[in-house]
């Protein structure tokens, strides 16, 4: 019994509980979730990595936009989900698969991180990338703060800057 207590207790979610239908309409599902991994993340409580392929229909216009999704249980008991903006600097746009080629790819940029262009193409990350998607988590990505060496696990995805430009944004992912 108390190992039970001990699994069920590691998240504050139940897959089956979580009203998925809620966001299909956003275009995402379930199955993308799990691929991410932004699902566990959900199901623990917190906020997924940024979505940066979502969709909305305003006055008859389909827009596109980024934005974080968390699960929030209602005092009567129903879960739904809430977005949240990402928090991208105002002149910072997210790069759209129109906006990328592998020519303007700033490898240099994740470099320092031992991050290269061959990594991420054996990974399947390169791919997501030229369509505007984040890579999958990249583990133990080693980083410096006030001197002292550290250890994260990241996501990268593409801002699309002025003239054309394109700069890597990190996106450090919650440890337990």
């Amino acid at each position: 019994m108390t190992g039970c207590l001990q699994i069920c207790s590691m998240y504050a979610f139940e897959p089956e509980d979580i009203p998925f239908h809620l966001i299909e309409h956003l275009g995402l599902t379930r199955q993308m979730l799990e691929e991410s991994g932004d699902l566990e993340l959900l199901l623990k409580g917190e906020r997924s990595g940024l979505l940066t392929n979502l969709k909305t229909i305003q006055s008859g216009v389909e827009r596109r936009f980024a934005a974080h999704i968390r699960l929030v249980r209602h005092p009567e008991g129903n879960i739904r989900f809430r977005i949240e903006a990402p928090t991208i600097n105002a002149t910072e746009v997210l790069a759209t698969k129109e906006d990328i080629s592998l020519e303007k790819i700033p490898f240099e940029q994740v470099a320092k991180y031992g991050i290269t262009e061959a990594f991420l193409r054996e990974r399947g990350d390169l791919e997501r990338l030229l369509k505007g998607r984040k890579t999958e988590p990249i583990r133990d990505v080693i980083f410096f703060v006030a001197g002292q060496r550290k250890k994260a696990d990241v996501r990268l995805y593409l801002l699309a800057g002025k003239a054309g430009t394109l700069k890597f944004k990190v996106e450090f992912i919650k440890k337990h």
